[in-house]
């Protein structure tokens, strides 16, 4: 995420942020100011001078505009973006949008993980990041891997990239330049590609003193899914052959059907389920095509045949799969 004040330095357009806020990945902040209780999405948009009140839900792709304003208590979608037409969210709508209560989590789960104070006897400027995992493949030494991060045989690394965690992932995978996936437990498909600027990461365990759901959803992409520049997916499954295009933003609980396409800078909502081979776009992202072919997936994504998955594989290996036509 990018969080920042104007540039010109002027007292009118300050950055706060206040109590119980949850900014979520790859939003931009310019100088805003944020109330108490606020959840922003992923991908959420806000310019110098805007507002958002109280308690308020501004959804994953959203964009507010250069001194907009949100009304305390209000849902707010949509680019350009447009906030309900009452205030209040009540708890079953809160549940429904986001799968969780944000302050209740931030609250009673990562509060008292912040009150463990940790102390280091040697100074952090000589801290080197370690890996555990099973590397195979090719990991650029720009790229940072932490944990236990394993990389099967033919994939790529590149720089900039940054992997925390529990994390496995196929043969002949390419991380491309500054993508970041922190997880738990992600399974990453054989021949899949995550480009530039993607955030792969798992989404919010509800776990409080209400409720039940002590599990975060958890990173799972099959084989052959594209993850495209900017794309931000939270506790997202996706299906074989599946494609996230452009700054897409998928929230938790979201599943993308085999061979299904979501298209550029569309955003799902908890739980949303794109069904296999549909084509879907929007904020929030709606189902316009359902059995689409391969070759009506291939023109809305890039208007020509490709990405075709037979380039992305031997003939030996494209035994082991069944590709779609």
């Amino acid at each position: 995420m990018h969080i920042g004040d104007s540039r010109t330095g002027g007292s009118d357009n300050p950055l706060w942020i206040k109590d119980y806020s949850y900014i979520g990945p790859g939003s931009v902040v310019h100088a805003t100011k944020i109330d108490a209780e606020v959840y922003y999405g992923a991908n959420v948009t806000s310019d110098y001078g805007s507002y958002v009140g109280e308690g308020s839900i501004v959804m994953s792709g959203a964009s507010l505009r250069h001194d907009e304003r949100i009304r305390d208590h209000m849902v707010f979608e949509g680019n350009p973006g447009l906030a309900g037409a009452q205030p209040g969210i009540p708890d079953a709508m809160m549940m429904q949008l986001l799968g969780f209560r944000p302050k209740q989590w931030l609250a009673e789960v990562m509060g008292p993980a912040l009150e463990k104070r940790e102390t280091y006897d040697a100074p952090l400027d000589k801290w080197e990041h370690t890996n555990k995992g099973i590397v195979k493949g090719a990991v650029n030494p720009a790229a940072i891997l932490v944990g236990n991060v394993n990389i099967g045989e033919g994939s790529r690394v590149y720089p900039g990239a940054y992997l925390e965690g529990n994390i496995t992932i196929g043969k002949r995978c390419d991380v491309i330049v500054d993508v970041m996936i922190v997880s738990q437990d992600a399974i990453i498909g054989d021949h899949s590609h995550m480009y530039d600027k993607a955030i792969i990461v798992d989404g919010r365990p509800a776990r409080t003193a209400s409720t039940t759901n002590d599990q975060p959803d958890l990173v799972r992409l099959g084989i052959f899914s594209w993850i495209n520049h900017l794309a931000a997916l939270q506790g997202t499954t996706t299906g074989d052959f599946s494609l996230a295009n452009i700054g897409v933003s998928a929230a938790f609980g979201t599943h993308i059907g085999a061979e299904a396409l979501l298209l550029n800078n569309s955003a799902t909502y908890s739980s949303q389920q794109l069904p296999a081979r549909s084509i879907s776009y929007g904020n929030p992202a709606k189902v316009r095509v359902l059995d689409s072919t391969m070759r009506e997936r291939e023109f809305f994504f890039y208007g020509k045949s490709y990405p075709t998955w037979e380039r992305q594989a031997t003939a030996e290996e494209l035994k082991s799969y069944t590709i779609p036509k």
